[in-house]
């Protein structure tokens, strides 16, 4: 894998679930996770490369969507999202906020 690396100005934007959501009339939670880690003394954070064809530069954090029908709870959707995407097993989990 070529991550982590180093967050560079303007590297993480906001990602968009357009078109993966439920129907209408349904709550779609999205899950986004900011992975840290320390190597060799210095702070990383996990980032993958955006699927953007027209910024192949582009990053962003790992997330994904709530499925009340898959997840037994938020915190299980957002392991599952993480270890599908980065192939990392989160150690410890925290809920900094919501939107």
């Amino acid at each position: 894998m070529s991550w982590p690396q180093r967050h560079s100005e303007g590297a993480i934007r906001s990602m968009s679930y357009t078109g993966v959501g439920p129907d209408m009339g349904t709550i779609a939670v999205a899950l986004t996770a900011v992975v840290l880690a320390v190597r060799e003394d210095e702070p990383v954070v996990a980032v993958l490369a955006a699927a953007a064809a027209d910024e192949p530069q582009r990053q962003a954090l790992p997330g994904g969507l709530f499925s009340a029908d898959e997840h037994d709870s938020l915190d299980a959707g957002l392991r599952t999202c993480i270890e599908r995407q980065t192939g990392l097993e989160l150690r410890q989990t925290r809920q900094i906020s919501t939107a």
